[in-house]
């Protein structure tokens, strides 16, 4: 395919206003660099200019991360804040010096052959097949379920029987889905192939809000993607991102019309799309891609906490707690259903595991941010830029409270 008429193709994949990242002249932060930058290029161009490279020296093991403009990081502030970036600090604490994660996401990409961008014709399907790999994340789908119906380009062809009959004959997603596995079986470096994983998207909050049908994110791949994962013969589990993220069955039920600063307030998961720091129906924050990264890191099998990054081990319930942006310091019954007001820090938050917290002051809890034990002061009450800690205080990452610094900890 030509510069010229893949430009062309690009011109309609990606999404009017997304963030441009300078030093690339495309959104988001891929794994490349633009040698043609100087030429300014429309964003269409650019994305073909790219010179992408696998990360790591001889000696790492290569972790590849196949995804569009959420792999690469849209609307998160910077390299190191885009999924496979978080990915890769989570790997250096606790494997220092062993893997390498590259980010090969392309935006506005599908694993669609026939469609308005095929990843298989972007840079970074080419940095994927001319490297050797040992492990493979496939995240693909969010642009493949764009359709004239929503307002965006002709990509689903609605032939994989839809959410109550999902099917893979006649599924062309799937077909190619298991095209690119194919292919990513051959660039191990072993004979064995690398270990492949496949994900399931994470869910879309917005009706039409970037022309892709909510319904097929929500509903369809959930189903379809399992389903592609076991007729590969892959022999991983499915890393469910749709649920980590939020997703439900019923979400056409539980959703907000949409994730802004108001129903972030109410419904947690919009809190991922929406803060101060970015608010998008489809690309997640800071803090969702870093919660995104966890559950990566979890599906791969290579967490070795206990506690997930975004849960704090409480010495009291000797469980790990997801914290919430709902205070319950004036009011125990604050809190929606399935989380419990936590005693220590006086928010909400959604119980999980067992654990043992490793610092002894039985006052404070352990954050896996920070690495150190911190007491809250005061209990309940949310920091922000706008509303700053004083007296030396400082502002916990995961639970938005002032704390108290002490000692240093590794989170259980």
């Amino acid at each position: 395919m030509s510069l010229a008429l893949v430009a062309g193709v690009l011109a309609l994949s990606h999404s009017p206003g997304l963030p441009v990242n300078p030093s690339l002249g495309v959104p988001g932060f891929p794994d490349c660099v633009n040698p043609s930058l100087s030429l300014n290029s429309p964003v269409e161009v650019a994305a073909q200019e790219l010179k992408c490279g696998q990360r790591g020296t001889d000696d790492m093991i290569k972790v590849g991360t196949i995804g569009d403009s959420i792999t690469a990081g849209v609307h998160s502030s910077g390299g190191n804040h885009t999924y496979p970036g978080q990915l890769q600090i989570m790997l250096d604490q606790a494997y220092p010096g062993k893997y390498a994660v590259t980010n090969l996401g392309a935006c506005g990409s599908t694993m669609l052959k026939k469609s308005n961008s095929p990843y298989w014709d972007r840079p970074q399907y080419k940095t994927l097949t001319e490297n050797k790999w040992d492990m493979i994340i496939i995240m693909l789908g969010t642009n493949d379920a764009k359709d004239t119906g929503s307002h965006g380009p002709n990509n689903w062809l609605h032939n994989c029987g839809g959410p109550d009959h999902t099917t893979l004959d006649g599924c062309s997603f799937a077909t190619d889905f298991l095209s690119m596995i194919t292919i990513v079986k051959g660039l191990g470096t072993t004979a064995a192939g690398p270990k492949i994983f496949t994900a399931i998207p994470p869910p879309l909050h917005q009706m039409d809000s970037i022309g892709a049908n909510q319904t097929v994110i929500n509903s369809v791949y959930p189903k379809l993607v399992p389903l592609i994962n076991k007729a590969a013969n892959i022999n991983t589990e499915v890393i469910d991102i749709f649920t980590a993220m939020g997703g439900t069955p019923d979400w056409a039920n539980t959703f907000p019309a949409s994730c802004t600063l108001e129903t972030a307030k109410d419904y947690y998961p919009c809190t991922w799309w929406c803060d101060a720091q970015s608010c998008d129906e489809c690309h997640p924050n800071n803090n969702g891609y870093t919660h995104m990264a966890g559950a990566m890191l979890k599906g791969i099998g290579l967490q070795k906490t206990v506690c997930s990054m975004d849960e704090y081990c409480c010495p009291d319930a000797k469980k790990c707690l997801q914290p919430t942006m709902t205070s319950c310091l004036n009011n125990a019954t604050a809190c929606a259903a399935g989380d419990v007001c936590c005693p220590l820090t006086k928010i909400c938050v959604t119980p999980s595991v067992d654990c043992v917290t490793p610092c002894t002051d039985q006052g404070t809890y352990c954050c896996p941010l920070a690495k150190h034990c911190l007491t809250p002061d005061p209990a309940g009450v949310f920091c922000s830029a706008a509303n700053p800690c004083s007296g030396g205080k400082t502002c916990c990452p995961l639970t938005n409270i002032c704390v108290d610094v002490g000692a240093t900890c590794v989170a259980p």
